[in-house]
């Protein structure tokens, strides 16, 4: 990754854990960790697509004739 995709993938991870502590006592921690796992894999293409690659998507096989 290029520094600008780490710069954008560092600062979500931030703002993740601001948001965090300010519900961590209203919801359960087995759903806060699940959030995270998402929010960080959402993150991480986020970061992939910045950097100008896709990751979500398998590359295209050309048609045969």
């Amino acid at each position: 990754m290029k520094y600008r995709a780490y710069a954008v993938y560092l600062a979500g991870v931030f703002l993740f854990g601001l948001v965090y502590a300010l519900i961590k006592s209203a919801v359960p921690e087995l759903v806060l960790y699940l959030i995270a796992i998402v929010y960080c894999m959402l993150l991480r293409i986020l970061a992939d697509r910045l950097d100008g690659r896709n990751i979500s998507s398998p590359p295209r096989k050309s048609a045969k004739r």
